[in-house]
């Protein structure tokens, strides 16, 4: 979860449930209330746990647009925007896959290098996955368990800034570091034709 931010204690009497009902009754605007009164919680908790690349809005319209669709699966009264938020979680974590596979720009590829590292099959060259296996190499210790939590493991960022008893903005700007550091360590490869 983001630091301070829990999706129990953000469904309130706020109209939400009514509208859900309504909306349920066939009463299609209603789900305008339901996106108003939910939107804000919601991008605050994925705020917490999206990475470098993944756009906060495109997740949580698909996760509206999923909710509105199973709407008819929800049961009243039982805590909607934690219902929400399991909904736009697995859309992020579709997303993170979607662009381990198919990194975009630079900042993507590092990403998903950063992710392939450790794995048996990467889908870069041996020796570009190689060269970062040295760049991440000479990484103090926690900076590489961070990379390796984040991305090999797949840890939200959440997750790991309770480990480290910190907030999830603090660790998403170490991996920021991390990765420009990494990036650096890349491009001197690259200029020395890897040999150093």
């Amino acid at each position: 979860m983001a630091a301070g931010v829990h999706p129990h204690r953000m469904d309130s009497s706020n109209g939400v449930e009514d509208a859900i009902r309504r909306t349920q009754a066939g009463e299609r605007e209603a789900f305008q209330v339901v996106v108003e009164r939910s939107e804000r919680p919601l991008r605050l908790w994925l705020a917490g746990l999206a990475g470098p690349g993944i756009e906060l809005d495109d997740i949580a319209q698909r996760a509206f647009i999923t909710a509105y669709q199973r709407l008819h699966t929800y049961q009243a009264g039982t805590a909607f925007l934690p219902w929400l938020c399991a909904i736009a979680h697995n859309h992020l974590r579709d997303e993170r896959k979607r662009l381990a596979r198919h990194g975009t720009g630079a900042l993507s590829e590092l990403d998903q290098l950063a992710w392939t590292a450790g794995q048996e099959s990467a889908p870069y060259g041996e020796e570009t996955v190689a060269d970062l296996r040295r760049c991440l190499a000479l990484l103090q210790p926690s900076q590489a368990d961070l990379i390796d939590r984040h991305y090999r493991q797949g840890h939200p960022l959440a997750d790991i800034a309770d480990i480290l008893a910190t907030t999830a903005g603090a660790v998403r700007t170490r991996l920021y570091a991390v990765r420009k550091r990494l990036a650096a360590c890349l491009q001197l490869r690259a200029q020395l034709g890897g040999g150093a």
